[in-house]
C-alpha cells in the first residue's frame, strides 16, 4: 500500500478510502468476514498441519488494489520506470525461483546438533578480534551470508544460531585501522531500485546490475563495495534476499550471468545460493529449521581482483547463539554473541 501510494503520488488516505467504499458498495461487513476468516483457518490448518494461509479477504483486497492501480495508470501520466516499479511492488511470485524448487542446505553447512547447551554457547565466548592472513589460492570464499539454524525439542526451537557474513575492500593504508571503516551492516550497496518496496525477481536483479555496470562509478577509492543486495518483502514467493557482485566488478571484468552464477571467460567465478529446509512441528509456528542465503566467489579470481585493485578484503563474521528452555517465554534462557574481522591479502 505504501509503495503504491508513493509511486502513484496519491495520498494513502485516498487509496484506503477507495478500498473501503468499494467494499461497502459490494455489501461487505466485518462480522461476515470474521466468519469467513475462521472458516479459512479451520478448513486448512488443523489436520493438514498448515502453518501459513492467505485468507480470501487478503486475495480480494489485493485484487481491488490492482484494479485501482490499473485505472490510475490508465488515467494518469507515468513513465515506464514508474510502471515497472509498480508491477514489482505488486508482484507475488518469481517464476525462476518456483521452477528451481526445492533448494536444500549446501553440504558444507552442518546441521545444528547440540547435546550440551552451555558448552555450545561457550564456543563463541572468545572476545572480538581482528586477524590478518593471506587469501587462500584455491577453493571458494563466502563474501555475504545470512543463515538461521534451529534445533527443536519436538515442537519448539530449543537452540537457535543466527550467522552473518559481510565483505568490504579497503586500501592497504586502512587495512589495520578498523575504526575508520564504516559499520559492517553498511558494507554492501543496494541493487538499484526506484522504490524500496519493489519485489525483484532474480532476472530483474540481473538486468539492473548489468545496466548499472555500464555507467561510470563515483565510489571512493579507499573503500570499495564488493556486493550488491536487495531484500524482498514477505509476500513475494521468491528469493527473500538477492546478493550478487557489485556492478563495479561486473563492468570491469565483463562478467555475465547464467542463472544464479557469474561467469568470466566461460568459467564460473561466483554463485548465489538460497535454501530452506522445514519448519517446526508446532502447527502455529513459522520457525524455520534451516534457512539462509550466501554469495560465494572463487579464490583465484578474487585474488586477481585484489591485486589489480590494490586493495585488501575484509570479512566480518557475526554469530548469535540462543538457548530456550521454556518456549512460553519470549526471552532467551541464555545467549552469546561474537563478531570477528579477518583482513585477507593477496
Amino acid at each position: 500500500m505504501k509503495g503504491v501510494s508513493e509511486l502513484l503520488r496519491i495520498d494513502p488516505k485516498i487509496l484506503l478510502s477507495h478500498l473501503e467504499r468499494t467494499l461497502r458498495d459490494a455489501g461487505w461487513h466485518e462480522a461476515d468476514e470474521e466468519v469467513r476468516r475462521k472458516a479459512d483457518w479451520e478448513g486448512n490448518v488443523w489436520e493438514n498441519r498448515v502453518v501459513w494461509i492467505v485468507p480470501r479477504f487478503h486475495t480480494y483486497v489485493s485484487d481491488l488494489l490492482e484494479s485501482f492501480v490499473h485505472h490510475a495508470v490508465e488515467n494518469g501520466r507515468y513513465d515506464t520506470k514508474v510502471i515497472t516499479a509498480l508491477a514489482n511492488v505488486l508482484r507475488g511470485c518469481d517464476p525462476e525461483f518456483v521452477a528451481a524448487l526445492p533448494r536444500v542446505k549446501p553440504a558444507d553447512i552442518r546441521v545444528l546438533d547440540v547435546n550440551d547447551g552451555p558448552a555450545w554457547l561457550n564456543e563463541i565466548r572468545a572476545p572480538t578480534g581482528l586477524t590478518v592472513e593471506p587469501l587462500p589460492s584455491a577453493g571458494w570464499m563466502t563474501i555475504h551470508e545470512e543463515r538461521l539454524l534451529s534445533q527443536t525439542d519436538g515442537s519448539h526451537p530449543k537452540y537457535v544460531s543466527t550467522f552473518q557474513i559481510r565483505s568490504l575492500l579497503v586500501a592497504p593504508a586502512l587495512a589495520n585501522r578498523s575504526q575508520e571503516w564504516p559499520s559492517a551492516v553498511d558494507w554492501q550497496d543496494g541493487i538499484p531500485c526506484l522504490h524500496p518496496n519493489e519485489h525483484l525477481t532474480i532476472d530483474e536483479a540481473r538486468i539492473r546490475l548489468l545496466d548499472a555496470a555500464m555507467s561510470a562509478s563515483d565510489l571512493a577509492p579507499e573503500i570499495l563495495p564488493l556486493v550488491a543486495v536487495h531484500s524482498n518483502g514477505q509476500m513475494l514467493y521468491g528469493f527473500r534476499q538477492i546478493a550478487l557482485l557489485h556492478p563495479l566488478w561486473l563492468g570491469k571484468y565483463g562478467l555475465r550471468f547464467e542463472g544464479c552464477q557469474l561467469k568470466s571467460n566461460n568459467q564460473v567465478i561466483a554463485r548465489f545460493e538460497e535454501w530452506q529446509e522445514g519448519y517446526e512441528d508446532e502447527v502455529y509456528s513459522r520457525e524455520l529449521l534451516s534457512v539462509g542465503m550466501r554469495l560465494v566467489v572463487r579464490n583465484d579470481w578474487l585474488g586477481t581482483l585484489l591485486r589489480e585493485a590494490e586493495h585488501a578484503l575484509v570479512i566480518w563474521t557475526s554469530e548469535h547463539r540462543v538457548q530456550h528452555d521454556e518456549w512460553r517465554r519470549t526471552e532467551a534462557t541464555a545467549e552469546t554473541k561474537r563478531a570477528t574481522y579477518a583482513v585477507l591479502v593477496s
